[in-house]
């Protein structure tokens, strides 16, 4: 169970015997962190009909909120950041600032799988960097904190990770804060191992399908249950939590 960049990069990287360093950001808060302008000048970027942005534009402008506390309310006050939760269009406008961040940063250091230059990685505000050494990764990093600032957002330094498949004494710094080494990083719901083969994921899930297992006990033993349902318990509870992220 790998996903598709499991498959391309690190397959690849160690049936070549290339150097490997991957760098996963944690932004603090970045759905309530991120600027009203950098959305929408975003939004302007990527050519969306000014007409719809305006509609956005107006929503943002005029939202406030107010805090009830001991049975005491706050006066109103405006939102001038982050995106609305529940909203189903605030992950693709999250997107669109993120987007341009990364079109600022214009990220140079790479890797080439078949032809193709890949920097990076990206599902919301999931990020993962991919470079060939530590120093660049060091360099990414800054480069693209100090550009993300300029949108609101911020890289959490204490849960930034990164890992590589060589052996190195240097460490990577962002703004003179370490970053930590580590063996392996869950990312989009699966644990990544650069040094190591999926025995440690395929463990994880089935753990976690006998975890489920047991939660559903009562049903699976009770004879009275009908059959049917025990299957449709199995399909929709148990098979979806071994599989999780097999076909990404």
């Amino acid at each position: 169970m790998r996903t598709t960049w499991n498959n391309q990069v690190i397959e690849k990287s160690n049936e070549y015997n290339l150097p490997l360093c991957v760098g996963f950001i944690d932004y603090e808060k970045a759905f309530d962190s991120v600027e009203h302008f950098a959305i929408f000048d975003a939004l302007r970027q990527i050519n969306i009909n000014e007409k719809y942005v305006n509609i956005l534009e107006n929503i943002y402008q005029n939202a406030t909120a107010k805090v009830n506390t001991d049975n005491m309310e706050s006066e109103l006050f405006p939102i001038k950041r982050g995106v609305r939760q529940g909203d189903p269009i605030s992950p693709k406008l999250f997107t669109a600032a993120i987007e341009m961040i990364f079109r600022k940063a214009e990220l140079k250091h790479s890797l080439n799988i078949d032809g193709e230059t890949l920097t990076n990685l990206r599902f919301a505000d999931d990020v993962a960097l991919v470079t060939e050494d530590t120093k660049s990764m060091e360099e990414q990093l800054n480069n693209l904190n100090k550009i993300s600032l300029e949108s609101g957002l911020k890289i959490h330094k204490g849960k930034t990770k990164y890992m590589i498949n060589f052996e190195s004494h240097e460490n990577i710094q962002v703004d003179k804060e370490k970053i930590e080494e580590v063996p392996n990083y869950k990312y989009l719901g699966q644990t990544t191992y650069l040094k190591a083969t999926t025995k440690e994921e395929v463990t994880c899930r089935i753990r976690a399908g006998w975890n489920c297992f047991g939660k559903n006990r009562d049903i699976f033993l009770d004879d009275k249950m009908p059959i049917s349902l025990k299957r449709q318990v199995y399909d929709q509870c148990i098979l979806p939590t071994m599989t999780y992220g097999c076909q990404t």
